[in-house]
């Protein structure tokens, strides 16, 4: 066993120092979360309300981050996403000049993940392809969206929304200092918020509307799964 030991530790300082001493990675990347779900009533009394939620799938997002090597086998880093879904078509009353009418808004969310991790290569990685693992913790900024003609809603309160993630990854070396990154990541954030229209007047479609400026809950859960891809470019400071 101590011979095993001695052998893994001793693969992965000879793959790790194939890093050519690159002490930071910064990427840009490109992701793909399978689903989420929006909650209208997560604050209702009635279990069945409660559970009642319209699906968004396929969101498309951007991402940034900033990775610094610890060691040679742990690296930390901070991910900065932004992710911008609409096009759930939501009725709301209003009141017109023949009376009560259902207009359509477009309904979605924005959701502004910081995550921290830190990642563990892992010794079978080779020198062009290092494969790593890694998990941590997030902060999510987040709203619910709603477009009626030119009218939107503005936030009056937020919950803040704390979550944790583990991911798996590899970079695959086209050049000394760049790579191309491929990860799959699983998190499941959640977070409400209360908001109201911006104000009650509004012209839909060339018409006068009255709605109700009543403040209203909502909740999202990101509880997809995470594709992404990018390009890394590694780099370290003179004198580190």
């Amino acid at each position: 066993m101590k011979k095993v030991i001695i052998l893994v530790v001793s693969l992965s300082f000879s793959v790790f120092g194939q890093y050519n001493g690159s002490k930071f990675g910064i990427s840009a990347s490109y992701s793909y979360t399978t689903s989420s779900r929006l909650y209208y009533f997560p604050n209702a009394e009635d279990p069945f309300l409660r559970s009642q939620s319209v699906p968004f799938e396929d969101i498309y997002s951007y991402s940034v981050e900033l990775r610094y090597r610890i060691s040679e086998a742990i690296i930390a880093g901070l991910n900065l996403d932004y992710i911008d879904q609409s096009g759930y078509i939501k009725p709301v009353t209003a009141l017109g000049e023949n009376g009560i009418e259902t207009l359509n808004a477009s309904d979605g969310f924005m959701m502004i993940p910081v995550e921290l991790s830190l990642y563990y290569y892992l010794p079978f990685s080779a020198e062009k392809f290092k494969f790593y693992m890694g998990g941590g913790a997030g902060y999510y900024i987040g709203n619910h969206t709603r477009k009626l003609g030119s009218l939107e809603v503005n936030n009056v309160e937020r919950k803040t929304a704390y979550g944790i993630h583990v991911l798996v990854g590899m970079d695959y070396m086209v050049l000394n200092f760049l790579s191309i990154r491929g990860e799959m990541k699983f998190r499941d954030p959640e977070f409400e918020v209360t908001n109201e229209y911006a104000r009650n007047e509004i012209t839909y479609r060339g018409r006068e509307y009255t709605i109700s400026g009543k403040e209203y809950d909502a909740k999202v859960n990101v509880d997809g799964i995470i594709f992404t891809i990018g390009a890394v470019y590694h780099f370290s400071f003179p004198g580190m």
